[in-house]
């Protein structure tokens, strides 16, 4: 069988690449060790495939037909889209899809309670552009991207995103017939201010406690769902 052997969230801000040169130095610094510990960390865990889950700033679904969840099947995904290259500052590139198994999830989760959207094409702006380029810069691991709706009312509540994680997981190691380590890389631009509940938010994840969830309703800027929901997709 499958197996989650990776989970990590970053942002996806396109002043990443768009202009993070106006930035502080001590600023970039940081921003670039965490960016480099991270890409450290998944080459490390050897993925075949990788689930990238963000949300869809309204280019791949119109706001008048948002879905709660969203897959992308193609054969073979590019980037940046038309009218946000210029904007994030980076040359277009390719990246291989998984079809068979964006389908499989598609098809599994269903029967399972959740519904994600068929989509044949995803337009990628920074949700995707700008991790993939600094985690994956040789676009050579399959990648199969997850859209959840953080802006049109009314999104998907933390528990509903929680059950998508858990079905997620559950299809990849219990359902797929193959023997792919999957690793799920979330893209967010959730922000919580107070590092106290960044530490309690951490502590439940470890401890595979439910209560996380509590953490998400209350302090968690609602963009940050994909955040959470990716998270809980590796460890529950």
């Amino acid at each position: 069988m499958a197996k989650v052997v990776a989970a990590c969230a970053t942002i996806h801000s396109p002043g990443l690449t768009g202009w993070i040169d106006e930035e502080e130095e001590p600023k970039r610094k940081s921003i670039f060790g965490g960016l480099d510990e991270l890409k450290r960390r998944l080459h490390a865990a050897k993925p075949d495939v990788i689930i990238g889950i963000a949300n869809d700033h309204m280019l791949t679904s119109p706001p008048y037909n948002m879905p709660d969840f969203a897959i992308g099947v193609a054969e073979q995904h590019s980037g940046p889209a038309p009218g946000v290259d210029d904007w994030l500052r980076l040359q277009p590139f390719t990246v291989p899809g998984s079809r068979p198994l964006a389908r499989f999830l598609i098809n599994e989760a269903m029967p399972l309670g959740v519904n994600f959207v068929c989509h044949e094409k995803v337009d990628f702006d920074d949700n995707f552009s700008v991790p993939l380029t600094y985690l994956t810069p040789e676009m050579n691991v399959p990648f199969i991207p997850v859209l959840v709706n953080c802006f049109v009312p009314p999104q998907p509540t933390p528990e509903r995103c929680y059950e998508a994680g858990r079905v997620l997981k559950a299809i990849v190691e219990e359902k797929w017939p193959g023997s792919e380590r999957v690793a799920v890389v979330a893209k967010t631009s959730g922000r919580i201010g107070d590092q106290a509940l960044v530490n309690q938010f951490v502590q439940l994840l470890h401890l595979r406690d439910g209560r996380v969830v509590e953490v998400w309703n209350y302090n968690w800027d609602q963009r940050g769902l994909a955040e959470a929901f990716a998270a809980v997709a590796a460890i529950a």
